[in-house]
């Protein structure tokens, strides 16, 4: 399914959980792994530089922004040595890759090349943020067009995998992953339904309970109502799930602008990772 994940790091607390999340599912699928960093173009600017510069009141030294450069490269290096260390030490295949750019569109780019991008939720400097997402995740989150695994601060075992689904065509690309892996590892799957037509809720039921049955495995499927993120999150706590699964949108344009405020609250609030697919 997977046979090659891009890991994103920054050196920060969620990335390297988000690495050692990586790695167990490099592990698992038997994939490489390329270690990217990017050194943040808008960081090295000379406006950024020069409104720094003024707020202090101190004017740089004129090689400052190569110095500050030469510094970026060291530390990135640095990370991706730590990165490409530990997928050594878990006999995992990795390549790393250093970028200078806009980060969210470096990203974006390298994507292209692999079937699988696994990301923090948050990055650097998040010990003194809220669970508000900085500009480049969720640009990164809107533009990538590859299954994006989402991990959260701290990782635990993958052992119960809950799904959410309504029908469309993501979301039963990505039940299918889910039962797939659910069925190779021997692992528990809970899918929830989540609308508020009775009939339609009915029929969406029977199709996964007829799409999960010929992979015999143990799954349970229950219809929720409400708000879908606040009901997918909500279902995702009291199942105690280590991953969630689901589709980026829905049916049509407007359920896409439904589905996307879908997703931004359950990435937001969900405790566990999140596996969402394009």
């Amino acid at each position: 399914m997977f046979k090659s994940i891009l890991l994103p790091t920054d050196g920060s607390e969620y990335s390297r959980t988000a690495v050692e999340y990586g790695l167990v599912l490099a592990k698992h699928y038997k994939a490489s792994v390329r270690a990217l960093h990017v050194i943040d173009l808008k960081k090295l600017a000379g406006p950024l530089i020069h409104d720094i510069s003024i707020c202090l009141g101190v004017t740089p030294p004129p090689n400052f922004q190569e110095t500050l450069q030469e510094t970026s490269r060291q530390l990135g290096q640095a990370i991706l040595e730590e990165t490409g260390k530990l997928a050594a030490d878990a006999g995992v295949e990795c390549t790393t890759i250093l970028r200078t750019g806009i980060v969210s569109d470096v990203l974006c780019k390298e994507a292209h090349t692999v079937d699988l991008v696994v990301l923090g939720q948050r990055g650097e400097f998040s010990e003194w943020g809220s669970r508000i997402f900085g500009s480049t995740f969720e640009a990164t989150i809107r533009q990538i067009n590859k299954p994006v695994f989402v991990a959260p601060r701290a990782r635990t075992r993958i052992e119960r995998v809950l799904a959410a689904y309504d029908g469309s065509r993501t979301a039963n690309s990505v039940l299918k992953i889910a039962a797939e892996a659910c069925a190779q590892e021997d692992l528990t799957m809970k899918v929830v339904v989540v609308d508020s037509d009775d009939s339609y809720g009915r029929e969406l039921f029977e199709e996964v309970q007829s799409f999960l049955e010929p992979y015999k495995l143990k799954f349970e499927i229950e219809r929720v109502g409400g708000a879908p993120g606040e009901a997918i999150v909500e279902a995702a706590r009291k199942y105690d799930a280590d991953v969630l699964a689901m589709g980026a949108y829905g049916h049509s344009r407007l359920r896409e602008l439904i589905m996307g405020s879908t997703t931004e609250y359950v990435l937001r609030y969900a405790e566990c990772p999140v596996l969402l697919y394009r």
